[in-house]
């Protein structure tokens, strides 16, 4: 997820504090070897914005309530939902930019048929 389309995902109140998210973290192997990336669910616990405009969340794992400072881009689902598809309710690109709306196509409303022949 881009940190735009996040940081408009906060303001919308679509991503708040007890938000379920599955994302990528970082974890260590048994004897802490090799470092893995691997997906868990978690809760949102508080969103940070950064300096330079990125956008980090500090989440709560489900399972076991360890805590883990992930940034907005290895968010990969909010509610079990793809965040490009929440966007598109909106109206909004997966990059957090406003989508063009053209015409609307189809056969018009009957009632709006008959508005204007009275009109007349």
């Amino acid at each position: 997820m881009h940190d735009r389309l996040a940081e408009i995902f906060i303001q919308k109140g679509i991503i708040r504090h007890n938000t379920n998210v599955s994302a990528n973290y970082v974890t260590e192997q048994f004897g802490g070897v090799l470092k893995l990336e691997a997906l868990s669910d978690f809760l949102v616990i508080r969103a940070i914005k950064m300096e330079d405009g990125s956008i980090v969340f500090d989440l709560k794992q489900v399972n076991s309530n360890a805590r883990h400072r992930v940034p907005a881009s290895a968010i990969q689902k909010i509610e079990g939902m793809d965040p490009a598809r929440i966007a598109s309710v909106y109206n909004l690109k997966a990059d957090g930019t406003q989508k063009t709306i053209g015409r609307k196509r189809g056969r018009k409303p009957r009632i709006i048929k008959e508005i204007f022949k009275n009109v007349r």
